[in-house]
């Protein structure tokens, strides 16, 4: 439900001409604002009224439903027709009969977390009761009902389901937020653009990459699987552990240059240790060794307990657990290195990289030196909740700001290089954190990123990275799915639309297998002769039009800046 908000409304948003301009189009993108967030009842039971300061425009819930039925607009919604182009009409029929598939039990576990009620309180300041009071209760009752009923979750059902007779949408707040969020893709997009003119500086200060392998092609080696089943059960501090760790192990056979070079995997949350398979399995056949370790306490298994009502959401305590999962396995593998014919004398504790994505990005950072910022997270947050909604990752980030007594800094001095995918970063490690990351590090950032803005959580964030060898990444049009797997059928934890992979999960997806190689090669193994992969002439030769990747050693904040300010002065 949260996500299919959030992209009804970027997908608005995009699609909308400038905003401010006149009262005119402020009732027309009420209007569109309404009716497009999708999973979220914007109208009332009867009747929905748009009110922008003194004016107040009536529409009748049963024009609503002719017109989702015939295309047909009639009565007073007639009179808006010039106000909605022809395709904000169609979108609008669409968004009145699009059913939402979610289980009763899932719309209530979520409409009642924490994040839920976080996420109805600021809808419901603009989607109001008659008495203009915050419509969060009402809103939650409502998605609850519609989603028990046999209508299930669709626009108008939520409308019918509404508690009261009329529903008022606050048009002056609601063209507020759409327009911080314009801003905000915006200045994202001119960031990109920004990074996209270094690496082009960059390219001619590179040398050629012609003669240049080709990363993509699986490496040589075939490999073993090893599961095992961990349990951490050290109290560290006043930090009792009592963890269970499922790990896969991808062993490459004939090692024929020494012990293989080592790569932790950290998956995202409401994942799982197969999100990343394709990447496990391609660095395998480099001959690079892979444990892939699964955290248990923020998995797709413990989301689905939590929404089939039979388990406790995930806790704070999360950002501490997976770093250390992951100092747990490095221990395991040094005993297994010492203990098992299957990894003695085959694997360099000496050469660890971690990867990781989303909140498992978080997690490497952590590892490479990153340190928690609790005055940052308290500035940022109020009560557990943002204080800005724009950037959706803060709801994760402002979890952390909960926990009390925990260690800052999770550093593990084995880890000798970190390669983040779409981490989250900004409050949670903020700048005075993400200076202390003492390892190379690859931020890799995806344009089409609604769930953690790349924007705020990794191109601004780079810049504050200290360490000299430092790259970042960037894909054009991918969003925070693209580089994933695509989940096995019953798998999915949440209900995502298929497309929000990106145009071809295919070609980002050979991009991170190019980049973990020559990073890992680079920066985890120290063979120098990887360093020319690391540039914005091979990132230029890999690049394809669906998806353009660009890579740079360096950019500032400045630039970035500028780029920023460059879209808020242009209105």
């Amino acid at each position: 439900m949260l996500f299919s908000a959030a992209t009804s409304l970027r997908f608005w948003v995009s699609r909308s001409p400038a905003l401010g301009r006149s009262r005119q189009l402020l009732v027309s993108c009420g209007l569109s604002l309404a009716a497009t967030v999708a999973a979220i009842p914007a109208l009332g039971a009867e009747v929905m009224t748009i009110a922008y300061g003194p004016l107040e425009v009536s529409v009748p819930l049963a024009e609503l439903e002719n017109y989702a039925r015939t295309g047909k607009l009639t009565g007073e919604l007639s009179r808006y027709r010039g106000l909605l182009s022809p395709e904000q009409q169609a979108d609008l029929r669409q968004a009145l009969n699009q059913r939402v598939d979610m289980s009763p039990t899932l719309v209530s576990q979520i409409a009642y977390s924490k994040t839920g009620d976080a996420v109805l309180k600021r809808l419901g300041a603009f989607i109001k009761s008659k008495d203009a009071s915050n419509g969060l209760t009402a809103l939650r009752a409502t998605v609850v009902q519609a989603a028990a009923s046999s209508e299930g979750l669709t626009l108008l059902n939520l409308m019918r389901k509404f508690p009261t007779r009329e529903i008022q949408v606050d048009v002056a707040s609601g063209v507020k937020l759409a327009t911080e969020v314009t801003t905000l893709l915006a200045q994202g997009d001119r960031m990109v653009l920004a990074v996209e003119a270094e690496a082009q500086r960059e390219m001619s200060q590179d040398a050629p990459v012609q003669s240049l392998a080709d990363l993509r092609q699986s490496g040589p080696y075939r490999w073993d699987t090893y599961r095992l089943d961990l349990k951490d059960e050290r109290t560290l501090g006043d930090f009792a552990r009592n963890r269970q760790i499922p790990l896969d192990i991808y062993m490459p056979q004939g090692l024929k240059d020494g012990p293989a070079s080592v790569v932790l995997f950290s998956h995202g949350i409401a994942s799982d240790r197969n999100s990343l398979l394709y990447l496990a399995k391609h660095l395998a056949s480099h001959g690079i060794a892979i444990a892939v370790p699964e955290h248990v306490g923020s998995n797709d298994a413990k989301f689905q307990q939590f929404f089939d009502g039979v388990g406790d959401p995930p806790e704070p305590r999360e950002a501490i657990d997976r770093p250390l999962d992951l100092s747990f396995v490095l221990d395991h593998l040094t005993q297994l290195a010492q203990t098992d014919s299957r990894f003695r004398g085959k694997i360099n504790l000496d050469q660890v990289t971690a990867i990781g994505q989303s909140f498992g990005g978080y997690t490497v950072l952590a590892l490479g030196g990153a340190e928690l910022n609790f005055s940052s997270l308290n500035q940022a947050c109020v009560a557990g909740e943002p204080r800005s909604f724009l950037n959706i990752s803060l709801l994760l980030q402002c979890r952390i700001a909960e926990l009390k007594g925990v260690p800052v800094t999770l550093a593990d001095p084995r880890v000798k290089a970190v390669m983040a995918i779409n981490p989250l970063t900004s409050q949670v490690f903020s700048q005075a954190g993400l200076e202390k990351v003492a390892v190379p590090t690859l931020v890799v950032a995806s344009s089409g990123d609604f769930i953690v803005p790349p924007s705020e959580e990794q191109l601004r964030p780079f810049t504050w990275l200290k360490v000299p060898q430092r790259y970042l990444a960037v894909m054009r049009n991918a969003t925070h799915f693209s580089v994933l797997e695509p989940p096995a059928p019953g798998d999915k934890a949440l209900p995502l639309p298929a497309n929000l992979g990106g145009p071809d999960v295919k070609l980002t997806q050979g991009y991170m297998a190019a980049l973990s190689v020559a990073f890992v090669k680079c920066h985890g193994a120290g063979d120098p002769a990887f360093e020319p992969y690391l540039s914005a002439s091979y990132a230029r030769r890999l690049s394809q039009p669906a998806v353009p990747l660009s890579l740079v050693k360096r950019i500032s904040a400045d630039e970035l800046e500028r780029a920023a300010k460059a879209v808020a002065g242009s209105d």
